[in-house]
């Protein structure tokens, strides 16, 4: 993720920024308690007043929790992160609504996880409309991804062609992008859903493919994601050599 691009003013904003960085590349490699101990240093070292800065460590760290399944810490750094932005505005400045939904789109994954299909509806539903509204490209993309992601579990994962589109087209739409995190979730849901729809080829192909650029990027999780389900593509082939 790329950092705000204004520089720091003082010695506590530049040790805030080292100790992001650092719990940045932590995260990435699966290193989580070292992740979450850099991200408590950097949320240690913003100032009270950077809203937008203590939310984005609050995001971080409730990200990281939610990847180790711990559900209620998660759950609490995502709302001490909302209530550290405050209540939304129309005036806001793009940063703070950037971050509100990086925010809200965490949550959305949180809940995939870990809630009902009825809670993961009503999250989606409030806040779709401030996401079309003020977010980015690669969040509108984003929005599209969790989408697909309610379908399947709505339809208990034999994914419709509706839902198979909406992971379609958030590929598209991240693919214009030039983050390369990004595009390799993107990859990964589009073959994740694939596999649900039965189009067990393109789905080894667009799988392969979020697999190679979690590779380049060193992407620990998204690497182990990627092999496990290439694996229960192969036996849904019966291709016992790829599975093994």
């Amino acid at each position: 993720e790329r950092l705000p691009a204004a520089q720091p003013a003082d010695s506590g904003e530049r040790a805030a920024r080292i100790q992001e960085c650092l719990g940045d590349v932590c995260e990435l490699a699966g290193r989580r308690e070292e992740a979450l101990s850099a991200y408590d240093a950097a949320l240690a070292s913003t100032r009270i007043s950077d809203a937008i800065g203590r939310a984005r460590m609050l995001r971080k760290k409730g990200a990281s929790l939610q990847i180790q399944f711990k559900t209620e810490e998660s759950r609490g750094c995502f709302e001490t992160a909302l209530e550290t932005l405050g209540a939304p505005r129309g005036e806001w400045e793009r940063d703070r609504w950037h971050e509100r939904i990086e925010i809200a789109l965490a949550w959305m994954m949180l809940v995939y996880f870990t809630g009902s299909t009825e809670e993961l509806t009503a999250v989606l539903g409030r806040h779709r409309e401030e996401i079309e509204l003020h977010g980015s490209h690669i969040q509108r993309g984003s929005v599209r991804r969790i989408l697909a992601l309610t379908g399947l579990r709505r339809e208990r994962y034999i994914a419709s062609d509706e839902t198979v589109e909406h992971a379609r087209s958030s590929l598209e739409v991240i693919e214009e992008s030039a983050s390369l995190p990004e595009i390799g979730f993107a990859r990964f849901n589009y073959g994740f859903t694939l596999l649900w729809r039965g189009r067990l080829a393109e789905a080894d192909r667009i799988m392969r493919s979020a697999l190679a650029v979690a590779e380049r990027l060193g992407d620990a999780t998204l690497q182990c994601r990627c092999t496990a389900y290439l694996a229960l593509i192969a036996r849904k082939r019966e291709d016992t050599g790829d599975a093994r």
